[in-house]
């Protein structure tokens, strides 16, 4: 069934005793799913605005959400001089912006494996290091070396995008980046950061020059309607 407009779909769905789903249900509920099973620790973005000096980007560069760079990462603390570093783990040539006082690298690997990877991370935490040479193309260095990054950390932040882990099972890669968030805790300060569980929508356009920007609407009587109306005019909230 299609229905024009939010505000009718819970109309229309219960009378045809139906069920509405968001559309991007499917990737919430990987969140979800994690969420429920041992819950989790997570910042907001002002946190990582003013606090946070490593970022680790997980199946994600946040191409798809340009003003997160711009409001969390290029902005200055607001508790003093702050360095930064990002790492990525996925794409080998991330599409991240060049901002003063941030240093960005990469580790190449396959979203599809990143649990392997949380999953020795976890165990060498706990006193258990690995005998392979590398685990899911990331030699074992490379993971020491990311770890004692992450360890040195004063606060750190795990960032991912459960729309873009589209795999089987993914919901099992996100528990595994919580459980390694709440094991780094145990001699530092982390935090785990999901980016919404969407494609993300584009940036809103500006406005025509010589056309004023449409305001939102608080006095419409209907709380979805008066959304709708003012990001339909591209207009930020």
């Amino acid at each position: 069934m299609r229905c024009h407009g939010p505000s009718r779909c819970p109309v229309a769905g219960g009378k045809a005793g139906g069920v509405v789903d968001h559309m991007h249900g499917r990737a919430q509920f990987r969140n979800v799913q994690a969420f429920q099973d041992g819950g989790w620790v997570t910042t907001t973005l002002s946190e990582v605005r003013n606090r946070a000096d490593l970022i680790v980007l997980a199946g994600t560069d946040a191409s798809r959400y340009p003003r997160f760079f711009e409001r969390c990462l290029a902005p200055a603390s607001q508790f003093g001089e702050l360095t930064r570093k990002v790492v990525v783990l996925g794409d080998p040539v991330p599409s991240i912006p060049v901002m003063d006082g941030v240093s960005v690298s990469s580790i190449p690997i396959d979203a599809g494996r990143l649990g392997e990877l949380f999953a020795v991370m976890r165990a060498s935490l706990a006193g258990m290091p690995t005998r392979a040479a590398d685990v899911a193309g990331v030699s074992i260095g490379q993971i020491e070396a990311l770890l004692a990054d992450m360890r040195a950390a004063r606060y750190g932040v795990l960032v991912w995008n459960a729309a873009e882990l589209d795999f089987p099972q993914a919901d099992l890669t996100i528990q595994s980046a919580v459980n390694l968030v709440k094991d780094l805790n145990q001699a530092t300060r982390w935090s785990g950061l999901p980016l919404g569980a969407t494609m993300a929508a584009p940036r809103p356009r500006k406005p025509a020059p010589g056309r004023p920007a449409t305001p939102c609407a608080p006095h419409t009587k209907s709380p979805v309607r008066a959304m709708n109306r003012c990001c339909s005019t591209a207009t930020v909230c």
